[in-house]
């Protein structure tokens, strides 16, 4: 079945052709992991000290748990590389270690603020707390025995057999299953029939699952958010991401400011508009409050949609220089290589102009610095050997910029979005916004396999350039 889902969907997830010589799925993931290892040239020790390091920074420990600070994660690769059994609670930010017929809590809390009916290890997470730990530990009689680097490298190479479908999953699953449940159909969207049939096999299964395991989704989440502020006394409520399910407490976030659409400023009623459709489409009842800025950016997307034809001669009208630059999508694994490559010479080009960056979530700049060509050198600023560079997020762009770059508003041929009429919608929001915040022009990013679609959106505009790969 997995050989038959991979044929279908092989656009979008990348394994190595050598996976058909493979059994299974499982070895072929052992293949591809060991030989990854090798070609990196590091010792056993060297290259777990640098999954350790690139896992902490996102705050998940060597056994794949994720935690609440890298302070957590230090503790729990110490209990781990010890053989010190733990479990972790990630709302009270506490770790249960036990080991034969000992159990103690370790955390950075006050004793008073953890109520667990065993003994309480409190650390001092400013002072020396590893070392602290380790003197709580030996004087309670734990064991500790040190896994070796074999077992530690087995751990990290069966926690990442999921990574070849996360951006499968991210990118094209969930939405597409959001999307069905909403529409109830897939027209409109990129799939083809056997794709369809697949992705209908698997909402199927995800509700079987669901139903069996009594889970619930965002849209039951919904419904007892609204019921809840339908039935609640309080006048407002405070968002947070981890919503929980007591609802005697303030849990969600209000919003009190718009974006900041200079565009939409300009023309009052319009502005004044998209205010009432974002209160009237929203989800949460409470005024100016959202989900999360997520649906917020959505709806901002549906209002674009919906006022196209403004936006389109205001995009006309505009007298500032637009290129669209195409580089070579069609290697996965060199795809973002040939991106930077590229933005790197737009720079060095114009060495003397002051450029600006503009990203949609903060994995995208780090797939910049991926490279030798960009540097982090401060919070939400990246150098190249001609200078310092801001990024931003696109509401937020400074104005003191000449150009500005958006790297990755337009998406490979591995990365589409299910609907292409919403990346159209997205691509041409995105330029409408920077527009007004730089004073020469804007670098559109645009995939060679997108080319075609892309000289047909915008082959009618003035002050438009299509520029051919620099390399």
């Amino acid at each position: 079945h997995f050989s038959k889902f991979y044929q279908l969907f092989s656009n979008y997830i990348y394994l190595n052709k050598d996976y058909k010589d493979f059994d299974t799925f499982k070895d072929y993931h052992y293949y591809m992991y060991k030989r990854m290892f090798l070609d990196k040239h590091l010792s056993l020790k060297k290259y777990i000290e640098q999954e350790t390091r690139k896992r902490k920074g996102c705050l998940r420990t060597i056994d794949n748990t994720f935690v609440g600070s890298k302070e957590e994660v230090d503790i729990a690769n110490f209990l781990y590389l010890n053989s010190i059994e733990y479990q972790y609670n990630k709302d009270k930010s506490y770790f249960i270690c036990s080991s034969k017929n000992l159990h103690h809590v370790i955390t950075f809390l006050d004793k008073d603020e953890i109520d667990v009916d065993c003994e309480i290890i409190s650390l001092d997470k400013k002072g020396k707390f590893l070392e602290e730990l380790v003197y709580e530990l030996i004087k309670r009689q734990y064991g500790m025995e040190k896994r070796s680097d074999d077992e530690v490298f087995s751990m990290f190479r069966d926690t990442t057999i999921d990574s070849y479908f996360s951006e499968f999953i991210t990118n094209i699953l969930m939405p597409s299953i959001l999307y069905y449940q909403e529409k109830h159909d897939f027209d409109g969207t990129i799939f083809k029939d056997g794709q369809i049939n697949e992705l209908k096999a698997i909402y199927e299964y995800y509700l079987d699952f669901k139903k069996k395991n009594s889970y619930l989704d965002d849209g039951d989440i919904h419904v007892r958010i609204q019921d809840s502020i339908n039935k609640s006394k309080y006048d407002y409520y405070i968002v947070l991401d981890n919503i929980s399910f007591n609802f005697e407490k303030s849990h969600f976030i209000v919003l009190k400011e718009y974006p900041n659409v200079d565009i939409l400023k300009t023309n009052v009623r319009l502005f004044y508009e998209y205010k009432t459709y974002l209160n009237d489409s929203k989800c949460l009842a409470v005024p100016h409050s959202y989900l999360n800025l997520d649906e917020m950016f959505h709806l901002t997307g549906m209002f674009f949609k919906q006022n196209i034809e403004y936006f389109n001669q205001q995009m006309k009208n505009n007298k500032k220089n637009i290129y669209i630059c195409f580089y070579d999508d069609s290697n996965k694994l060199k795809s973002s290589i040939y991106l930077i490559e590229n933005i790197y010479d737009i720079i060095s080009r114009n060495h003397d102009k002051k450029f600006s960056f503009c990203f949609q979530n903060i994995r995208e700049m780090k797939k910049c610095l991926k490279e030798d060509y960009f540097v982090k050198v401060g919070h939400n600023v990246i150098q190249s050997q001609y200078g310092n560079i801001c990024c931003y997020d696109i509401l937020h762009v400074d104005k003191k910029c000449d150009n500005i770059v958006l790297p990755f508003i337009i998406r490979d041929m591995f990365h589409q979005g299910i609907i292409e009429k919403d990346e159209v919608y997205q691509v041409k929001s995105s330029l409408f916004m920077v527009l007004s915040k730089c004073r020469e022009g804007v670098y559109l990013m645009c995939p060679l396999s997108r080319k075609n679609r892309y000289l047909e959106v915008f082959g009618g505009f003035p002050y438009v350039e299509f520029v051919d790969e620099f390399n």
